[in-house]
């Protein structure tokens, strides 16, 4: 009785999975799409950058995408890319990912470098929003300044005492 009503009950909710790639500022003008066998149903799904998401901002490099239905436990899914309607479509990705929980979020890298590929990552990462004002740039900077500084006064300080000695004695 008792597992009879907790199957009812998990398949009463809803799934949802949030599928976000990280992608360099450069592919913006790319289509990625993402496809999957939800419980026997084919499903294609269109990844957008253009803020129209709740929580995204347009043009960040995080493109996002949901999906919704009965709760599943693992999905099969292919991500791919084309730069323009014409090109070649481009497989980034394929794998089976394990859903967690009733609302799971799966998230990529996307690397350019030939060839173009998807690597899976715990959480998407900022940097695209990041490197292109240079706030990274800087903040990295100033953190090998300091360490740079830290070192020359390491190695002044044993200096700067013997000449200290030198001239009370």
């Amino acid at each position: 009785m008792l597992s009879t009503l907790l199957l009812v009950l998990t398949t009463a909710t809803a799934a949802e999975v949030r599928l976000e790639v990280v992608a360099p500022s450069a592919m913006r003008s790319m289509r990625l799409q993402a496809q999957t066998t939800w419980l026997g149903e084919p499903r294609t799904l269109d990844l957008l950058d253009d803020g129209s998401r709740d929580g995204d901002t347009p043009g960040d490099g995080l493109w996002t995408g949901t999906w919704s239905g009965d709760p599943v436990q693992a999905l099969a899914i292919t991500l791919t890319a084309r730069t323009t309607p014409e090109a070649e479509e481009v497989v980034l990705y394929e794998g089976t990912e394990v859903i967690t929980a009733s609302a799971d979020r799966l998230s990529w890298q996307l690397h350019l470098g030939p060839p173009p590929r998807a690597e899976r990552t715990a959480l998407p990462l900022a940097g695209p929003a990041i490197a292109r004002d240079g706030t990274l740039q800087v903040v990295a900077a100033t953190g090998w300044v300091i360490v740079l500084l830290n070192y020359v006064g390491w190695l002044l300080v044993p200096v700067l005492r013997r000449q200290r000695e030198d001239g009370e004695a």
